[in-house]
């Protein structure tokens, strides 16, 4: 194996010594003068110290001030906003550096950047509002099947295609011997022939890297000089084994990175995967009807300057119901589809050879009926506390493609979600049995903004906008590609090579997804917090038994750090004293927003404030802003502020000036 191979349990990179230090000293000499921590602390960024703009109480501003200036500097952070409230009352509401930074247009408090998967947690509000008016609806109604939601029959067979091409086959290949090998989904794996997948031997067991499932399977494929077992996975990762053993001698991420796929295509848009027995040519299969070549495990893509299409016997739409692909030892390439039909042909032409033919397999009980019944399992608290089980993010280009939307554009003209919805269900497999396994789901929150609109007959922003953000004041809070307002708009940027880019505005004429569409500013934000916190200053928008709801962990033994919509950190077993967090990250900006109910955060009791944080980059680094918005809360917790002083201005809905 090449050298660049290594073993790892994660992508992620933790900062070096020299970052770790320079955060820490300047997130801590906050009484200093700025220049001196910079000087003391920073290495030299792409930024000087960012400019100030708005309001704050004397007793915190110095210190605001600094802790902001260092996290811009820091992660040359172009513009920012920060809201602060303590007991329902605004304390803080301040602009640092550069709504345009090409332009030198200043960042104001109540300019509006990108604030990405934040809009998880409104839409969640949304639901719980739609819950608290509506009799004949809870967390606990179900989304598909018969009594679901959504329960026509176009899911049904999406749901149905789906578990076809997953179940009880996870992968097929064909070895130098041209013995077919077949991997099930109850980790048995038999030996057969191309039309007998068990004519040679029966079930044996196989084994799967250590943490992986059967449905993080993307491919399996057999080849090389040493006759190798090849598998790819969802994380991005690959193993190479034997039938028995799938990482017998290893399971490798390139690098650091991702196996490589073809461009603008996603691993869960592959249907299958060859290689041949010289082992330097592995072909990858995708949906689209387009195939790559590479000449490794880890590239899947460079034997050929682009992609190349393919055929299937018929119908195009087969493509869809592929199971898997193998290479044999003459050079043919097979496909097996899922109602028992299979090919023989080329590279490009899967039926060039012979027309479909039957196949056998065993028979694996309740496999496919298990993952029917699964899906209308899926419940709407579910969906909220990422525990449904279904796949990461949906994907419309090739939505459109399958069902024949030639006309699709993202600003004009977009996917209609339920046409986005069926080709999850029916490309992809669950992740993990429903309410068993915290999986992070953009698709799945995405999936609550349809519900809203199917159970209201409005677009999920409009009845999001009516019922939660203007009763909060929060009307500023739009989608980022509509309502434009030069006076409001925090445009894009992003990092490249230590040189800040600003981007242009994006422009569209829809509401986008649920799940991370919205543009804000901190004190907007900051609004609908304080808008279901319980203070008696400002009316809440939800009862107090919704709030209380919402905020609770519906699968403490699942995922302990999850409530609906929020992550939470509990500081004790009955999750009293707790933090609720969530970040958000687009290409053009980076937000962070919490509520503290009696955290303690480095030996300080923090209760009953509410940070906001939003930052015009996509570059800006959540975990920087997250400790940034700790950092300013204990400045808050140990400060006491007047009753009479609130930013906020309730009777107009709109942001104060503090007298100078």
């Amino acid at each position: 194996m090449s050298s660049k191979l290594t073993f790892t349990d994660s992508k992620k990179k933790p900062l070096n010594a020299a970052r770790q230090f320079s955060w820490a000293i300047a997130a801590r000499l906050c009484t200093l003068s700025l220049p001196f921590v910079a000087a003391l602390a920073l290495p030299a960024k792409a930024i000087e110290p960012p400019e100030s703009r708005g309001s704050c109480h004397s007793s915190i501003n110095a210190a605001v001030d600094s802790l902001a200036k260092a996290a811009a500097v820091e992660t040359s952070i172009p513009g920012m906003t920060i809201a602060i409230t303590k007991d329902g009352q605004l304390v803080c509401n301040k602009a640092y550096g550069y709504a345009n930074w090409a332009a030198k247009t200043p960042m104001q408090p109540e300019s509006r950047a990108q604030i990405g998967s934040t809009t998880k947690v409104l839409i969640t509000h949304a639901m719980m509002k739609l819950i608290q008016d509506r009799s004949d609806l809870s967390l606990t109604t179900r989304v598909y099947g018969s009594n679901g939601i959504l329960n026509d029959a176009d899911y049904r067979n999406a749901i149905v295609q789906g578990t076809r091409r997953h179940y009880p086959i996870v992968g097929l290949a064909i070895g130098n011997n041209n013995r077919v090998n077949a991997w099930y989904s109850d980790g048995q794996y038999t030996i057969g022939s191309s039309s007998d997948l068990e004519a040679h031997r029966t079930a044996r067991s196989f084994s799967l890297p250590a943490g992986k499932t059967m449905a993080a399977v993307v491919a399996i494929a057999r080849g090389g000089p040493d006759n190798h077992v090849y598998a790819w996975y969802m994380d991005g990762s690959y193993s190479v084994g034997t039938p028995s053993d799938l990482d017998a001698h290893g399971h490798f991420l390139r690098g650091d990175r991702s196996f490589k796929i073809a461009r603008d295509r996603r691993r869960n848009s592959i249907a299958g995967i060859a290689v041949n027995t010289a082992g330097d040519a592995f072909y990858a299969y995708y949906h689209d009807g387009t195939v790559s070549a590479g000449d490794s495990p880890e590239d899947l893509t460079n034997r050929w300057d682009a992609p190349k299409s393919y055929s299937v016997p018929d119908n195009p739409q087969r493509r869809y119901n592929i199971v898997d692909v193998a290479r044999s030892a003459n050079g043919n390439t097979l496909a097996w589809y899922s109602r028992g039909k299979a090919s023989r042909g080329t590279a490009t032409n899967l039926s060039a050879h012979t027309e479909p033919f039957d196949y056998t397999r065993r028979e694996v009980p309740n496999s496919r009926a298990h993952q029917v019944g699964e899906y209308e399992k899926i419940e709407i608290r579910h969906l909220l506390s990422h525990t449904s089980g279904i796949s990461g993010s949906g994907h419309s280009p090739q939505a459109a493609i399958k069902y024949g939307v030639t006309d699709y554009n993202k600003e004009t003209n977009p996917l209609p979600y339920k046409l986005s919805n069926l080709y999850v269900l029916s490309t992809r497999s669950l992740l993990a049995d429903v309410g068993t396994k915290y999986s992070y789901s953009n698709h799945g929150m995405g999936l609550v903004g349809h519900l809203i609109e199917e159970l209201t007959g409005q677009d999920w922003y409009d009845y999001l906008r009516a019922n939660i953000l203007v009763p909060a004041g929060a009307d500023n809070i739009v989608p980022r590609g509509l309502y434009q307002n030069t006076a409001l708009e925090a445009y894009p940027h992003s990092l490249r090579d230590g040189t800040i880019r600003t981007g242009s505005l994006e422009t569209s004429n829809h509401s986008g997804s649920a799940a991370g569409s919205l543009k804000a500013s901190a004190a907007d934000l900051a609004r609908v917090m304080v808008a279901t916190d319980g203070f008696d200053n400002h009316p809440d928008v939800l009862t107090a038994r919704t709030i209380a709801t919402l905020e609770s962990r519906p699968f403490p033994s699942v995922t302990s750090r999850q409530a609906h919509g929020w992550g939470v950190k509990c500081d004790d077993s009955s999750c009293i004293n707790r933090r609720l967090g969530h970040n958000g990250r687009t290409g053009g900006g980076t937000a962070y927003i919490a509520k503290y109910q009696g955290s303690k955060i480095d030996g300080v009791t923090v209760e009953g404030i509410n940070v906001a944080v939003v930052a015009n980059s996509g570059d800006a680094n959540t975990g920087n802003l997250r400790a940034l918005a700790h950092d300013v809360a204990v400045q808050a917790a140990g400060s006491s502020f007047p009753v009479s002083y609130d930013l906020f201005v309730p009777s107009s809905g709109t942001l104060g000036i503090e007298a100078q």
